[in-house]
């Protein structure tokens, strides 16, 4: 049996690999802050990423075939005000877990972001430069070009907007729609906010298909249709049973003093990912109806 070390073992995403993983007859181990895990049948161990010895240690003890790496410090306006915790877990810690990947020969997988880009062109593929407007930008670009120095056969996956339901706790952009709308709550969606969202689901498979490959090197992961947060809000209002006349569009807060900068257009071409992989990266209605689906 295949043995599976999912750091952020407990966030939305990582519990979603989980429980795949699980299902598919992996051994599943998960690593967080907290000491038990939300999945049944998965064993825990609790450890703060940036204790490089405790890391070292609960991969040794542990000897997976495949790390990922989904923990990070993902809330650009916290990121950007507590840059040194920011840059220990999101740069160095995930640096040291890529290090240690190569040493032992583990597969090793990275969660990324579109942040890595300004925004300002209307497509991004693998290749192009990175230039951030945030700091959790450029801890995202830093991490990406010192896992890749370090180990080489690293695979790091950038998202643009991953949606579904979590487990357990975990920002979700579904969840947090949802629970507005049922509260009779008034949403401001941003117009100018372009993403290729991919929903949970799909993305697991992904992240599952490349533990059990020899790929490497960056790939982008999402739909094939980019869609402005406005629109993408009042559809999952649909899909989530809702009437969507309490969201309002706005534009952007870019220009907020109490908010970091966010990139516009985190539109990610997938042409890589088309013809590379097994897992079919869908349509925007069929990702939309994947993400409100309840855990399955």
């Amino acid at each position: 049996m295949k043995k599976i070390l999912i750091f952020g073992g407990n966030g939305f995403l990582g519990s979603n690999i989980g429980l795949l993983a699980s299902k598919i007859g992996w051994e599943v181990y998960i690593s967080d802050r907290g000491n038990k895990a939300i999945i049944p049948n998965v064993e825990s161990r609790a450890a703060d990423i940036t204790d490089f010895e405790t890391t070292t240690s609960i991969i040794n003890e542990i000897s997976p075939n495949v790390i990922v790496n989904a923990a990070a410090i993902a809330d650009i306006d916290f990121a950007e005000k507590e840059r040194g915790l920011t840059q220990k877990v999101n740069v160095d810690a995930a640096i040291n877990i890529a290090l240690i990947c190569r040493t032992k020969k583990i597969r090793h997988i990275f969660i990324s972001s579109d942040a890595v880009f300004n925004g300002l062109k209307d497509e991004y593929t693998e290749t192009d430069i990175t230039d951030p407007v945030n700091y959790y930008g450029k801890t995202k670009q830093e991490a990406e070009k010192g896992i890749m120095l370090v180990n080489p056969d690293s695979v790091i996956i950038r998202i643009s907007l991953v949606l579904g339901f979590p487990l357990g706790s975990g920002n979700s952009f579904v969840s947090e729609i949802e629970i507005k709308l049922k509260n009779g709550n008034v949403i401001n969606a941003p117009m100018d906010i372009i993403r290729t969202p991919v929903d949970v689901h799909t993305l697991a498979n992904v992240v599952m298909e490349l533990g059990q490959n020899s790929l490497s090197g960056i790939i982008h992961i999402g739909s094939t249709e980019k869609i402005n947060r406005y629109d993408l809000a009042c559809k999952l209002a649909i899909a989530l049973g809702y009437n969507p006349e309490l969201i309002k569009p706005v534009m952007s807060t870019v220009d907020q003093p109490s908010k970091a900068s966010r990139h516009k257009n985190g539109i990610l071409k997938i042409d890589k990912a088309g013809a590379v992989l097994r897992t079919k990266m869908l349509t925007l209605d069929d990702t939309i109806l994947n993400a409100t689906q309840r855990i399955r």
